[in-house]
């Protein structure tokens, strides 16, 4: 298979279990915002692995994603109907934290770029500055 098709097959999965999380599933644990951030084929099409972004903190993130394991034989059926071919990859679902750690390093340099104009503008007042001030 030409890694368009697997390409194909990837957006196609990634389509079914995004709107399966909007609009078909009912879990209590589900009420999270998420959405699916990549889906990866195996080379031999036997399993895809779902990366699945979930706003909120570690403890809902994880009641999340066994809200979501709940539901796996669910996800797998809709794939499995929706796909059109011979055989369905075995879904592995994961939580993706890149959002979560690309957020943290946005406020860190943030941080870091304040505390740098901070010191450069106590550097630039001069001892003379500093006696007629006080």
């Amino acid at each position: 298979m030409s890694l368009r098709s697997i390409g194909r097959l990837e957006s196609q999965i990634r389509l079914i279990i995004s709107n399966a999380l909007q609009t078909k599933l009912s879990d209590p644990r589900l009420d999270r915002i998420a959405s699916v951030t990549q889906v990866e084929l195996t080379a031999d099409l036997s399993f895809a692995d779902v990366y699945i972004s979930v706003m909120g903190n570690d403890s809902q993130q994880r009641t999340f994603m066994r809200g979501l394991e709940h539901a796996h034989g669910v996800l797998q059926r809709m794939v499995a109907k929706n796909l059109q071919t011979r055989v369905c990859p075995t879904l592995r679902l994961h939580l993706d934290q890149s959002i979560k750690k690309g957020f943290e390093t946005m406020k860190l340099i943030d941080k870091s770029i304040q505390e740098r104009q901070e010191r450069e503008s106590r550097e630039t007042i001069t001892p003379e500055q500093q006696v007629e001030d006080i």
